[in-house]
């Protein structure tokens, strides 16, 4: 499964989406992860299980580019068909 991570205030932040709603990973991101804050989408067997999420450290350099920054999500328009 896709998760959503990313890291504020020295903390990393896990955001699974429920995808059901329609939106794609990436757009949760977009718009449940603070404004301006990147994020990276990887597959939750990657993290790590045997140390506390309070202990986790992002690696930024070592994930590469984000797959996005929080606060930028825009509803796609509806058409009249």
């Amino acid at each position: 499964m896709q998760v959503i991570i990313f890291e504020m205030n020295s903390f990393v932040s896990v955001v699974v989406p429920f995808t059901a709603c329609g939106l794609s990973a990436d757009e949760i991101g977009k718009k449940d992860v603070p404004a301006s804050v990147p994020f990276w989408i990887v597959d939750d067997s990657t993290l790590p299980v045997d140390i506390p999420q309070d202990a986790w450290e992002l690696d930024t350099e070592q994930m590469g580019t984000p797959a996005g920054y929080g606060g930028t999500y825009t509803p796609a328009e509806k058409s009249n068909d």
